[in-house]
């Protein structure tokens, strides 16, 4: 064999390593991917009462044992419904429904990850940084359900429920719900969305005392217009909602029973609103 005909099949064998070697490395990381992405049966986002606890007496992980479903708890505290105003900060714009929705659908989390860097609070650093995380290799094709709660922020900082010319207007309540609805439901076709409304509230304010909710208004509107515009809305979006506000038997005389604080559930609040979901999802599957 000639010495051109040599170094042709030498370099004809080289090339054939060469693209088995990046056939490997691209499958790897293929497989790579893939098994960053965990299977979850349903995914819990919402504010600090799903949030804050992550115990074996937490709503979420009771939630988990009464259903016998495996469930993220992927909510943050201190979070809303609406694309916050630019006068908030940027962990807050990043953590609201709304952006969480973008995030999830074009599955990057990059602004989240961005934005709780900001974050000064260290206890809120990790806690975040960990849900983040979790959320962020959620395979949400495999996902059954999405359970939203939220609205008692956006009724405490005054959003505005709705716009009259722009049902969509992402700085409302509704508009930012309708638009989360209307891209999850576009992405993801079979993932049930289901709502979880605030319960009856007494939130405390600057002067230490606690403002039931149907008493006081922030900016013009209680917490019950919220809950009742969030009916509305998963009526006609057609999407399954669970009822805390009008379901559980809080009010005025009673919520430190099931409110340590006025705004957060107890012990006995977290059983409560675990049971009301549970049965909601049990019952829905008979």
């Amino acid at each position: 064999m000639d010495k051109k005909k040599k170094e042709g099949i030498i370099k004809c064998i080289a090339a054939i390593g060469a693209a088995i070697l990046f056939m490997a490395v691209v499958l790897c990381a293929m497989e790579y991917d893939k098994g960053n992405d965990v299977t979850y049966d349903i995914v819990c986002l919402g504010d600090s009462n799903f949030g804050n606890d992550h115990t074996e007496t937490g709503t979420v992980n009771l939630l988990e044992k009464k259903t016998g479903k495996r469930i993220l708890n992927g909510a943050f505290g201190g979070s809303m419904m609406q694309n916050l105003y630019s006068s908030k900060t940027a962990y807050q714009s990043a953590l609201s429904m709304y952006n969480l929705a973008i995030a999830i659908c074009n599955h990057n989390f990059g602004v989240q990850k961005s934005a709780i860097k900001t974050l000064e609070r260290t206890d809120y650093v990790g806690c975040f940084s960990a849900t983040l995380e979790e959320l962020s290799n959620v395979d949400f094709d495999s996902v059954e359900i999405l359970i939203i709660e939220h609205g008692v922020n956006d009724y405490m900082t005054g959003t505005p429920i709705k716009n009259g010319v722009d049902e969509y207007d992402i700085n409302t309540f509704t508009g930012a719900l309708k638009s989360i609805i209307t891209m999850i439901k576009e992405k993801y076709p079979d993932l049930r969305i289901i709502l979880v409304t605030p319960a009856y509230c007494a939130p405390i304010k600057a002067d230490g005392l606690n403002y039931p909710c149907d008493e006081y208004a922030y900016d013009v509107h209680y917490l019950e217009d919220y809950v009742n515009a969030e009916l509305e809305v998963a009526k006609e979006l057609d999407v399954g909602i669970v009822d805390l506000y009008h379901g559980m038997d809080i009010h005025a005389g009673n919520y430190m029973d099931y409110l340590y604080d006025g705004l957060h559930y107890n012990d006995k609040g977290r059983e409560m609103v675990s049971d009301i979901i549970a049965d909601y999802l049990m019952g829905d599957e008979k």
